[in-house]
C-alpha cells in the first residue's frame, strides 16, 4: 500500500514536472536578429519563423526590410528605411555575366557591412536590451555584428545559412570542407574533380579564409566594439564557436554530398510551402506574350 502511495506520488510530480516543460516550451522568446538581409535570403527562413509563432512562441524579427505579410505571434521591428539602399549594393549577377564579368563578393563585402553597422545604430535595437529572450536566430551572411550584439544576452544562438555553408564558418565550428570532393560553392565543379580543379579547389578555399580573417575580420570586430561602446565582446571566430546550431538551406540530394557535425543540420526545402491550385483563366496568345 505504502509502495503504491509513492508511486502515485512519483507520477503526480512527474506529472506537474512535464506540464511545466510544456509551459516553459510553449512560451520562449525568440529573437531573430537580420541586420542584414535582403528579399531572397528572407524567404528561406521566414516559414520557418511562421512556424514558430504558430506553435505559441513569441518571435520579434528585426531587419531593414519590412514583410509583406503579418503573423500572430511575430513582432517586427524594422531599423531602417533603406530597402533600396540594400538592395542596391547587390550587383546584377546577369548584367555580370553579359559583360563578362565574374561576381566578386569580396567587391561588395564592405558594403554589407555598413548596411549592418547602420542597424547597430537604431534607437529600437537599444531598446531590446532591456528584454530578455531564451533563443537568437542569426543568418549567417555578413551578419557578424548581429552575432556581436547576440552576445549581450547571454543566451543560446542559432546561425541561419540561406546557401552553402561557408568554408570559413565550417573552419570555425571544427568542420571545414572536404576539398578534395567538395568544392566551394563559388567554382562551377562537381564532386567528380580532376587534379587540377581540386587543386584550384584548394586554392581558391586558402584564398577565402585569408580574405575573410586578415581583411573581412578585423574590419567587423573594430566596428561592432565601437558601435556598440563594448571593447570586451569576443572575437568573430569565438562567437562563432560559441553557436549552439548552425541551420543549412541545402540537401544531400540536390548539393554535393559532405559530411557535416551533429550542431550542422541541412533544412533545404524548408522555404517551400504547398501548392496551391492553378487559376482556372483560359490563356489566351496575347495573354501568354505579356506573362514571359
Amino acid at each position: 500500500m505504502v509502495q503504491r502511495q509513492v508511486q502515485l506520488v512519483g507520477a503526480l510530480f512527474s506529472a506537474i514536472f512535464l506540464f511545466s516543460l510544456i509551459i516553459q516550451v510553449e512560451s520562449e522568446r525568440i529573437l531573430v536578429l537580420a541586420l542584414m538581409t535582403v528579399k531572397s535570403h528572407r524567404l528561406t527562413y521566414e516559414p520557418l519563423l511562421e512556424a514558430l509563432a504558430v506553435r505559441g512562441h513569441e518571435v520579434t524579427l528585426v531587419s531593414p526590410i519590412p514583410s509583406t505579410n503579418s503573423f500572430i505571434n511575430v513582432r517586427e521591428i524594422v531599423t531602417s528605411s533603406r530597402r533600396a539602399k540594400t538592395e542596391q549594393s547587390i550587383p546584377n549577377v546577369f548584367n555580370l555575366k553579359e559583360a563578362g564579368s565574374e561576381y566578386r563578393p569580396e567587391d561588395t563585402l564592405w558594403q554589407y557591412g555598413e548596411r549592418c553597422f547602420e542597424s547597430l545604430n537604431s534607437p529600437q535595437l537599444g531598446e531590446l536590451r532591456k528584454e530578455s529572450f531564451h533563443l537568437i536566430m542569426v543568418p549567417a551572411l555578413f551578419n557578424e555584428c548581429g552575432l556581436a550584439y547576440a552576445h549581450g544576452f547571454r543566451t543560446s544562438t542559432i546561425l541561419i545559412s540561406v546557401a552553402h555553408l561557408p568554408d570559413f564558418l565550417g573552419f570555425f565550428l571544427g568542420n571545414p570542407l572536404a576539398l578534395s570532393f567538395v568544392p566551394v560553392p563559388l567554382l562551377p565543379y562537381g564532386q567528380s574533380m580532376t587534379f587540377l580543379e581540386r587543386l584550384h579547389n584548394s586554392i581558391y578555399s586558402s584564398y577565402l579564409h585569408l580574405f575573410y580573417t586578415q581583411a573581412w575580420v578585423p574590419f567587423v570586430e573594430r566596428n561592432y566594439r565601437q558601435k556598440l561602446n563594448d571593447s570586451t565582446i569576443p572575437s568573430i571566430p569565438e562567437l562563432i564557436r560559441n553557436v549552439s546550431l548552425i541551420l543549412v538551406n541545402t540537401h544531400f540530394s540536390l548539393t554535393p554530398a559532405q559530411p557535416y557535425l551533429p550542431n550542422i543540420i541541412e533544412v533545404g526545402g524548408m522555404h517551400c510551402r504547398p501548392a496551391k491550385a492553378l487559376p482556372s483563366v483560359r490563356m489566351t496568345f496575347e495573354n501568354f506574350l505579356f506573362s514571359i
